[in-house]
């Protein structure tokens, strides 16, 4: 599988600094002297600060130019070498070519051989000179003399000194190469093709039309930091394309701990508050796969002060929170697990307790909440044998030294959760549950309400029940604004009338979206002879779901086709992605977030974003526009999708997406 060079760079210090916060942020390009907001990307408490630019100096033979001036540059086009002739100047080449060899603006690598000797080069691509039979590629290479700028963050908060608010710079290389323009799969070749971000988007509009109503399915899912501008956009444009499955990781990892409240009680709502949780007698603590000392100190914080601390923290790794939990009770409260086994933990408890404390189980519980085949048969399952505690202790240990650790702990928990005093609290959250989904803090759940501790008591103190803290910096943002059962704004599908008219729009306008068949994340995977197009925004779709294998499956078979909008697309991306439209780098983008403590954070850029990159806000607005001139000057697609037709002829779309748009730089 080859690459074509040009279409990467290795880290966003190859873009150029914006000398200003962009008017689009601010209202105003007379802001030099304002310190523009950055906030990381990957942090779930939030962490953001103030970008400071520093120039220096570069000496101006930094690379090392030779004397002679004739040559020639080889570079990388379409996964070909190919050379061209050159002549130096200064610090600029002029390359000889028919035409240009890569757009404008464009990052470009290369071996220059001049004089007998040659040097791996980079080089920004500015002008065209067309003659008659040739032309002159203008090229200035990239670190010859000039300026150099350090980029520093000051005044962060809330923590100091963490380093991924540095790594979400993207200063330094990555694992993968940043990508800065557009690419289509050749399939006949197996080679990625660049396109500019026009081209991109009409393929784009001509997928999800190929792909509406009768004609297919579109599904969305989310792997990405997704932030408040792009979740806006996508609900505004993809309900009105009939788009009803609209998903990210937050369904089968953080969210997990709304999902599972839902299929347990109906609704996803929390029970307990944190002060509820938190503060009271008798807690036991069970933090499976939460990292809190990251994700949310305050509570993390709260809990550890306890003076009677009773808590054990389930992981696959000894995270941040795992050490301090450690340094304040013992090193056997970790427990340390295989990935994706702790629903087999929950299930060795359950076993211990209906084997060894059966006098625990609250009949009256039972009675009044549960399903009565439903219960039997979760007690049939647990009191299996290949959950006794010593059979799972060997089976889920993360190294063989931990099975007694693992073995105590399980028979422990019991004994402490049979007491009727005992009030349980789970606090679930990524990490473990991003391999084992609703199904691991389902199973807590069904062990609790067992107990009758699952809820709140009559007189109003907490029985037990799980801890929903979401730990993603925009989780929140994701539940709210990426479901399959809401519009934006938590109205329900059933009521789409409401939603539409909050959108100015009539009351049949998202009945497309209504009718099309819900689906969940776990159940994209289900194989399917219907024509079905994936739109991912962020990558590693493949590894992130549960059963991996029945995921590639389904991604690999003829009637899916998969487009991929993000800056950084993983290798399965690259190789199977029909299109990938890649949105500016985390610091040359616009983004606002709200963060675990639901409160709202704006990244401003400080880099300017490659020339064929968009953010994901406006690559959803201009596919929706283009969609809307092919239905205007196409009799028999306006026909075929005469719902949405509608809205292009009464200038309900151009208004919204079109010329009533302002565009800044594109």
């Amino acid at each position: 599988m080859s690459m074509n060079e040009e279409l990467t760079i290795e880290h966003a210090g190859y873009l150029d600094d914006l000398e200003h916060i962009p008017a689009y942020v601010l209202g105003s390009i007379n802001n030099s002297k304002v310190e523009r907001c950055y906030s990381c990307c990957f942090c779930g408490v939030g962490d953001s600060g103030f970008i400071k630019i520093v120039e220096t100096e570069l000496p101006t033979d930094e690379i090392s130019l030779p004397s002679e001036k004739k040559g020639s540059l080889t570079v990388l086009q379409g996964g070909i070498e190919v050379t061209y002739p050159v002549l130096l100047d200064g610090g600029n080449l002029q390359v000889k070519s028919r035409s240009p060899i890569a757009s404008e603006g464009q990052l470009v690598k290369g071996e220059l051989c001049i004089g007998g000797q040659s040097q791996v080069i980079r080089a920004r691509v500015s002008d065209f000179d067309q003659a008659d039979d040739s032309g002159i590629q203008h090229l200035s290479l990239h670190s010859s003399g000039g300026s150099n700028s350090e980029t520093r963050i000051i005044h962060s908060t809330p923590t100091r000194g963490c380093i991924k608010l540095t790594l979400s710079m993207m200063r330094q290389k990555s694992a993968y190469p940043i990508h800065i323009q557009p690419s289509y799969l050749n399939k006949e070749t197996g080679k990625r093709v660049g396109i500019s971000y026009e081209e991109a988007i009409d393929r784009f509009a001509d997928l999800l039309l190929a792909h509406r109503g009768e004609l297919g399915r579109t599904l969305m899912y989310a792997c990405g930091q997704l932030d408040y501008f792009s979740i806006f956009a996508i609900q505004e444009v993809f309900r009105l394309l009939g788009i009803r499955n609209l998903t990210g990781n937050a369904e089968h990892c953080l969210n997990a701990g709304a999902v599972h409240n839902e299929m347990l009680t109906g609704q996803e709502g929390p029970f307990l508050t944190v002060d509820q949780s938190v503060h009271g007698d008798n807690r036991l603590f069970l933090m499976n796969g939460w990292n809190g000392q990251i994700t949310h100190p305050p509570v993390f914080r709260s809990i550890l002060k306890r003076e009677e601390l009773d808590a054990y923290i389930i992981e696959v790794m000894v995270s941040e929170s795992a050490i301090e939990l450690a340094k304040r009770v013992d090193a056997d409260r970790v427990l340390l697990i295989k990935s994706a086994s702790d629903p087999h933990l929950a299930l060795a408890v359950a076993n211990e307790i209906i084997n060894v404390y059966p006098e625990a189980i609250s009949q009256p519980f039972l009675s009044a909440f549960s399903d009565t085949e439903s219960f039997d048969s979760y007690r049939s399952l647990t009191a299996d044998p290949r959950f006794d505690p010593m059979r799972v202790a060997k089976r889920i240990a993360a190294e063989e030294k931990y099975v007694e650790r693992l073995f105590t702990a399980i028979k422990s928990i019991a004994r402490k959760l049979a007491k009727p005093e005992t009030v349980p609290i789970n606090i679930p959250s990524v990490g473990l549950s991003q391999t084992s989904g609703v199904v691991a803090h389902c199973l807590w759940g069904d062990l609790f309400a067992m107990l009758g501790k699952y809820g709140l008591n009559a007189d109003g103190s907490v029985a037990g029940g799980t801890l929903r803290i979401p730990g993603q910096i925009n989780a929140e943002s994701e539940v709210q604004g990426l479901s399959r059962k809401y519009f934006l704004g938590r109205i329900p599908i059933d009521m789409a009338a409401e939603a539409a008219a909050r959108m100015d729009l009539p009351a049949h306008a998202y009945d497309m979206s209504v009718t099309d068949i819900p689906r969940t994340a776990l159940d994209y995977s289900d194989l399917d002879d219907k024509k079905e197009l994936f739109v991912f925004l962020g990558t590693q779709f493949e590894a992130n779901m549960m059963e991996r294998k029945r995921w590639l499956t389904k991604l690999e078979q003829d009637t899916v086709v998969s487009v991929v909008i993000d800056p950084v697309p993983d290798p399965y991306s690259i190789e199977h992605a029909e299109l990938i439209i890649p949105s500016p780098p985390h610091p040359a983008t616009t983004k606002l977030y709200q963060n675990g403590e639901w409160k709202l954070s704006l990244s401003a850029p400080h880099k300017k974003a490659p020339k064929h990159c968009r953010s994901d806000a406006t690559i959803v607005y201009d596919v929706m526009w283009r969609i809307a001139e092919k239905l205007a000057s196409n009799s028999t697609q306006a026909q075929q999708h005469s719902d949405l037709n509608e809205f292009v002829a009464n200038g309900y779309i151009e208004s919204r997406f079109g010329g009533g748009l302002d565009r800044i730089d594109g």
